[in-house]
């Protein structure tokens, strides 16, 4: 039992860390240059305007976010189709940044936040569902974690790996269960059927 709680323990800190920073980009106007305040918003006529005028569609802000990290994060679909279509890179990660080290990507923000049609235009454009933040945390672990089962579903399909572990060792399943939901819990437990399951009761 008492192992069980010091990974609680570790799993909370590591979710209120990416809230934290969440939090902390969507209240930061400042730090975005004019394309990206135009994609967060979900401005596409602007976008589309800077852009002509040679806008770096990939440059990073103080934070390490670009246009399409800010438009997948609002869940602007037809913002992130645009960039997508314009060269925009699906994999871009926010630990080069030298202000924020988590390491997180488009695909990880729009599978947390609950935008599935954002997720499925990224996986099309080959973002990897591999990629991990510096928390060794992946996208489908944040879906499962907000209890998105369906969500959960398309990055299986797009690739995901269920048995992918964090820094801590846990796995997409015990995401699930911090989320309560019975079908995210159900299809996890499904896809995992054979393998020594922890935490499960």
């Amino acid at each position: 039992m008492k192992h069980v709680n010091q990974d609680n323990l570790v799993i909370i800190a590591a979710v209120a860390a990416i809230t934290l920073i969440l939090l902390f980009m969507s209240g930061s106007k400042s730090r975005k240059n004019a394309l990206q305040t135009a994609a967060w918003k979900g401005d596409g006529r602007k976008v589309a305007q800077l852009l002509k005028k040679g806008m770096d569609i990939n440059k990073p802000n103080g934070m390490g976010g670009t246009a399409l990290v800010y438009a997948a994060q609002s869940g602007h679909k037809a913002v992130v189709d645009y960039l997508l279509s314009k060269g925009a890179n699906p994999n871009a990660i926010e630990g080069e940044a030298k202000l924020n080290k988590a390491g997180m990507t488009a695909l990880m923000y729009a599978a947390g936040g609950g935008h599935l049609e954002v997720v499925k235009s990224l996986l099309a454009k080959g973002a990897d569902t591999k990629i991990k933040t510096t928390l060794g945390l992946t996208a489908i672990m944040m879906a499962a974690q907000k209890g998105h089962a369906e969500m959960v579903q398309a990055l299986i399909d797009g690739g995901a790996d269920i048995h992918e572990k964090d820094n801590v060792g846990r796995k997409a399943w015990n995401f699930a269960q911090e989320s309560r939901d019975a079908e995210t819990m159900a299809l996890l437990k499904k896809l995992t059927l054979g393998k020594r399951m922890v935490y499960d009761q």
